[in-house]
């Protein structure tokens, strides 16, 4: 199954942790996307458009950059980005983000066993500065029961996508179970 990554980045955003988000996925995933989709939102400082040019140009035809010309929000700058991805499957990444190495794999592998499955996700470790320094694990909930019990704080999540993604079907079956990664 092909897929795209898409990632914003903006004028706030830290190289050190750009580059870091772009290995994760790039370079240390058992299975890697077939394109990145990072959108520029707005003007950026030179080091960040130095990094990204740099990155881009390492891996031809990897990289879809588009360059936004004013900061319209993270919002905006995603529905841009699945826009513009090639493939109908989509990954979302934070520009400060670190995938685990089996992230791609264990999503993946979930979608084309079950095909019923329009959305699948992960549990999030949080850090400061450096990996390990975790401050806290948000847990989410990998059964029907649940998600269903949560349903009113998923949809909410969900919402500000709604209207924006075209090509995530946000409707959950309530099959979503044993996907933790």
């Amino acid at each position: 199954m092909r897929f795209s990554v898409v990632i914003s980045v903006y004028h706030n955003d830290k190289p050190k942790f750009v580059t870091r988000a772009l290995d994760s996925i790039t370079k240390e995933q058992s299975i890697k996307p077939d394109e990145v989709v990072l959108v520029v939102d707005g003007p950026i400082p030179q080091k960040l458009r130095k990094l990204i040019i740099n990155i881009s140009q390492s891996t031809p035809g990897l990289y879809n950059i588009i360059w936004l010309p004013e900061n319209k929000g993270l919002g905006n700058a995603l529905r841009v980005g699945v826009d513009n991805a090639k493939y109908d499957v989509v990954a979302r990444m934070d520009s400060d983000d670190v995938a685990v190495p089996s992230r791609f794999e264990k999503q993946i592998n979930y979608l084309n066993s079950h095909p019923y499955c329009d959305v699948v996700g992960g549990q999030i470790t949080e850090f400061i500065g450096e990996e390990s320094n975790i401050i806290g694990k948000r847990t989410v909930v990998c059964d029907s029961t649940n998600i269903y019990i949560y349903r009113p704080k998923i949809s909410m999540s969900f919402q500000s996508y709604d209207s924006n993604v075209k090509k995530i079907n946000c409707n959950f079956r309530w099959q979503l179970s044993g996907l933790a990664l």
